[in-house]
């Protein structure tokens, strides 16, 4: 619903917390960007793995904000 375009306007207004990202074990050499440009660098820190089903991986991230 929205996909990159969503996401970069909602990072934008700093209303993201949390990014879930479900690693497929694929490689396709070309395709649809995860998220579109930004307008700025968004740092992000690792803060759960899970291990799934043939080899795939969900991984979730904090977003870092600056001063905190």
């Amino acid at each position: 619903m929205g996909g990159g375009e969503l996401a970069a306007t909602l990072f934008a207004a700093d209303l993201i917390d949390q990014v879930g990202v479900n690693i497929q074990p694929l490689l396709l050499g070309e395709g649809v960007p995860l998220f579109r440009p930004m307008r700025r660098p968004i740092e992000l820190e690792l803060i759960q793995t899970e291990q799934l089903a043939r080899g795939c991986v969900y991984a979730v991230y904090r977003v870092r904000r600056p001063g905190l």
